[in-house]
């Protein structure tokens, strides 16, 4: 392996490490502002070094940057204890390449790289592309990926996506600046004084990240006493339930006490309704206390009161094999005397709960302490369900003896209790632990709410009392008789919820850190661009002052200067050459200048400069100069004048140039203009030029004369008005003309058209041009051209026209029009499927007429019958002669079936009249054979063969007829 390769490799693990530990490193800055618990990171400023390093490293960064990105996803789920699957880390490492590529090729396109950041509108185009648009890649693509996976679910995708999305555009808008204070080369402009820029963006961020810390903090106060006066509720809640459950008891004390022959059935219609309205109560039950000499008569008192009840009432205990029998006589027994609901508690009646130990310890210690006592945790004999129970005895003593006569006795379902009490209020990801402490610590726990089974295991209740074990937690002590448990509420997490307001006002110091640095990078990168400039503009006046003295010099352009108020006068090198006197000899002043003015000139130069001084009026004139060799010169004089505070002239500065030159030109040239416009006059040809791109045309007389106008009455003249000038039919021809003229499909213009005169008539006009000058893109700028009259030509062409197709004779069209008519009644026919007819008409005895009376006569009688057809036939009809007395009807259509037959009739009739002609009555005969155009396929021979048959059939019946024949 050659050493280049080495090097190549050695630069590539180089930045791969470089751009990996950055991103690493960055994107743990971003996690330690995350606020859990959706640890929602509204700003990753990894994705900007990503940017970053692909910007300036191209393709080498990519490899670092999937290294990075999949080491800090990894430690992030390790962090927060979730399962790591290593193919979600992969997954989202190959978006954030693929997003730094994709932003890095969007910014080489559309920004530029490096570019100047001082530009605020290149700023703008990168902070969009780089930031907000590149950012949808990853935030879309990792989204889905942990959606796809089931790490994240569907009500939280959107939230998740924008947090991402914002992150990872904030990440870019802030960082860079840093980048371009650490990595100058990102940079087109130089950035000056960077430690300052370094400070000034670390104090900008200080603030921000203290404004974020406090904002947090207090957020996180906040939430604090939310969740310690929501355990404070809870527990007073909880405290009134088992309050309430106590009051039932004692409730039922003084029931009891108050009745001495109480029995089953009374004892259920008391205790029945207390039942069903508390939910949190197991049973209800009084258990009398017996000694062992009562307990045969107590036992036959009661099986006769639950005889009626149907129930055979007998004392248990249960043996070691935990099955009911019969009591063994002791001393004392307590006995399950009543209890309801009895159905579901049948096993329990007559159940003699001194004889279990943990219950035995529980009653002796009420009555010790004559105050109600909790059981600690059992499992209740009627509850199938896992959730907890405990039963309170309340000792009941003899008014009159203060002897113990029994236990008032509570079933609670603990669980049923505390779900009533806790389940509604509380807080959205917190827990919550009730339990036992004097109970053993397999048996502690009464209710769990909140916290996951496979937590609850783990939890050691004592030890929540002694310290705390999670970030927020709340004890609190539940008063149960003598005894208390305790209600303990926690939250895994500092924040017990996202705070949208923290994130808005979070983002928004972000946003406003990162507009104030880009603000000092702009304004600092501008300072340093302008200090550049400055010096290359004094540079550029320097050599533009010689420049200018070289101009003046070539421009015959001098310059001065009058200080009204000391009557002095300066002038610039070239006044003295203009003057043609010599700078080290003769003094500028007032009385010099005027002296070289031409003495006729000189009362319209003092005018105008008092013009200038007094009234405000602008100074510009042209006069003449008579030098010292008696020469004449032109000069063209134009200044200003400052003025005091008391509105008096002050000072005067202008410019004086020789035109001498210039208005010998202009005279030569008025004089060829003048001898010009006396050809174009003479030849009687109308000129124009077009200023294209400024829709101006400039004519002389003899176009408006073409017209009838005076020049005056067409000014101004645009394309617009000429056009309206113009014959409709013909102004789409002038239009595509001149189109072809503009695209260099043509090199000139030519066309002709008619255009309206002044009275109304039609001018026949030729007009010839051509683009002389073109914009830079090809586009046209100047046409210029003529217009020439040619209606008189026109005429002549249509006069000449009209005789081509008219028979000289009887003014009807002769055969060539005929023909082409023809032709093209045949082809409409054929597309419209419209019948048509072809009429030969050819006269009787013509021949006998000429020979007779001579051919005058005969050119009379063929006059006169063409005006016969003329009269008959319909004006849409084309009427022909084709040669001596034959004639020719083309019906172009037919408005009946029958309507050439109709028209054939109508003729001979019409021609049956005796006519005189030339002092001589003659009746003159005609015969006509009429072609029927029907089947649209026969042909134009065809149906003039078809026709002249039936012309020939029609005289071979014996003339003056007609006949009939279709094709």
């Amino acid at each position: 392996m050659n050493e280049t390769m080495l090097e190549r490799r050695f630069n590539l693990a180089q930045v791969s490490l470089f751009v990996a530990m950055g991103y690493f490193l960055t994107g743990l800055l971003g996690q330690l502002i995350a606020i859990p618990p959706g640890y929602a990171t509204l700003f990753w400023p990894a994705s900007g070094l990503a940017l970053g390093s692909c910007l300036i490293w191209g393709r080498k960064a990519l490899p670092g940057i999937y290294i990075g990105s999949f080491s800090i996803n990894v430690y992030i789920a390790y962090a927060s204890q979730s399962e790591i699957h290593l193919f979600l880390p992969c997954l989202i490492a190959a978006s954030a390449v693929l997003q730094a590529f994709v932003g890095a090729a969007l910014v080489n396109r559309f920004v530029g790289f490096p570019f100047a950041f001082h530009s605020p509108q290149k700023v703008l185009h990168f902070a969009l592309l780089g930031g907000p648009v590149s950012s949808f890649i990853n935030a879309t693509l990792s989204c889905f990926v942990l959606f796809f996976f089931g790490a994240l679910d569907e009500h939280h995708l959107l939230v998740n996506w924008f947090h991402w999305w914002m992150g990872d555009s904030l990440g870019v808008v802030f960082t860079f600046p840093w980048l371009l204070i650490l990595f100058p080369h990102l940079s087109r402009a130089k950035l000056p004084r960077r430690q300052l820029l370094f400070f000034l963006l670390l104090m900008i961020t200080t603030v921000v990240v203290l404004f974020s810390v406090a904002i947090a903090s207090f957020e996180q106060k906040k939430q604090v006493e939310q969740f310690n006066r929501n355990a404070d509720l809870l527990s007073q809640s909880m405290q009134a339930e088992v309050d309430a459950a106590i009051d039932i008891l004692y409730s039922l004390r003084g029931f009891v006490v108050s009745h001495p022959g109480l029995t089953p059935r009374r004892f259920q219609q008391y205790t029945k309704p207390i039942l069903e309205r508390e939910a949190g109560l197991q049973g209800l039950s009084w258990n009398a206390v017996v000694g062992g000499e009562q307990l045969s008569d107590f036992s036959q008192t009661m099986s006769h009161l639950y005889q009626e009840e149907g129930i055979a009432y007998r004392v248990t205990q249960r043996n070691r094999a935990g099955e009911l029998v019969d009591v063994e006589p002791r001393t004392k027994h307590v006995v399950v005397t009543f209890i309801e609901p009895l159905q579901s508690n049948r096993q329990a009646l007559g159940y003699d709960v001194y004889s279990q130990a943990a219950r035995k310890h529980a009653l002796d210690r009420a009555y010790s302490l004559r105050s109600e006592v909790a059981t600690r945790p059992i499992r209740l004999l009627q509850e199938k369900a896992s959730q907890a129970g405990v039963l309170i005895f309340l000792p009941v003593f003899s008014d009159e003896s203060d002897q113990l006569m029994g236990y008032a006795t509570a079933v609670l379902r603990v669980g049923d209790m505390a779900k009533r009490a806790l389940s509604n209020d509380l807080l959205l990801g917190t827990g919550l632990v009730l339990f036992d402490p004097a109970a053993d610590s397999d048996k502690q726990v009464l209710f769990a709410l909140g916290i996951d089974p496979e937590e609850l295991a783990t939890i050691k209740p004592d030890a929540l009392l002694l310290e705390s074990v999670y970030p927020l937690q709340r004890n609190n002590m539940i008063d149960v008789g003598v005894d208390q448990w305790a209600l303990v509420q926690n939250s895994t997490s500092r924040f017990i919820s996202e705070s949208w307001s923290v994130h808005i006002l979070i983002v928004l110091g972000l946003i406003i850190s990162a507009l104030f640095n880009w603000f000092i990078i702009i304004v600092y990168g501008q300072s340093y661009e302008t200090e550049q400039q400055v010096i290359a503009r004094t540079g550029e006046l320097s050599n533009l002052n010689v420049l200018f003295n070289r101009a003046q010099t070539m421009g015959s352009i001098g310059h001065w200067e009058w200080d009204i108020n000391h009557e002095k006068l300066w002038w610039s090198e070239e006044v003295f050459h203009i003057l043609e006197q010599d700078s080290t000899h003769f003094i500028p002043s007032i009385d010099s200048l005027l002296a070289a003015i031409h003495p006729d000139d000189r009362d319209f130069v003092s005018r105008a400069v008092d013009g200038v001084l007094y009234r405000n009026e602008p100074f510009a004139v042209e006069h003449r100069l008579v030098l010292d060799n008696h020469s004449e010169k032109t000069v063209y004089e134009e200044g200003f004048v400052t003025f005091d505070a008391q509105n008096r002239p002050v000072s005067m500065f202008g410019i004086i140039q020789d035109i001498t030159r210039r208005k010998n030109a202009e005279k030569a040239l008025e004089v060829e203009r003048q001898r010009l416009e006396e050809i174009i006059w003479a030849t009687n040809v109308g000129t124009w030029e077009w200023d294209i791109i400024g829709n101006s045309i400039i004519i002389n007389e003899r176009w408006a004369d073409i017209l009838g106008y005076e020049l005056n009455d067409l000014l101004p003249l645009s394309r617009l008005t000429w056009k309206m000038l113009i014959h409709q039919e013909d102004q789409p021809l002038f239009e595509h003309l001149l189109e072809e003229a503009f695209s260099h499909i043509k090199d000139h213009y030519e066309c002709e058209y008619r255009m309206r005169h002044q009275q109304g008539h039609w001018v026949w006009v030729l007009t010839r041009g051509k683009v002389i000058e073109w914009t830079a893109d090809g586009k046209p700028k100047r046409m210029s051209g003529t217009q020439t009259d040619i209606t008189d030509r026109k005429h002549r062409d249509e006069e000449v026209r009209r005789l081509a197709m008219t028979d000289v004779l009887t003014g009807l069209v002769n055969r060539a029009y005929y023909s082409r008519r023809l032709s093209e009644t045949i082809n409409i026919a054929k597309r419209n499927k419209v019948p048509f007819a072809l009429l030969m008409l050819d006269l009787d005895g013509f021949k006998e007429i000429n020979d007779g009376y001579g051919h005058p006569v005969g050119d009379l009688v063929l006059k006169d019958f063409a005006d016969l057809l003329r009269h008959t036939c319909r004006d849409a009809d084309v009427i022909a002669r084709i040669g001596g007395d034959e004639f020719i009807v083309i019906m172009t259509s037919l408005e009946q079936a029958k309507g050439a037959e109709l028209l054939a009739e109508r003729l001979l009739q019409q021609n049956d009249a005796l006519r005189v002609i030339d002092g001589h009555q003659l009746k003159i005969g005609v015969s006509i054979g009429v072609g029927m155009y029907t089947s649209f396929t026969a042909s134009e021979e065809a149906l003039v063969k078809a026709t002249d048959k039936a012309l020939y059939a029609a005289k071979s019946a014996g003339k003056n007829n007609y006949k009939v024949l279709s094709v």
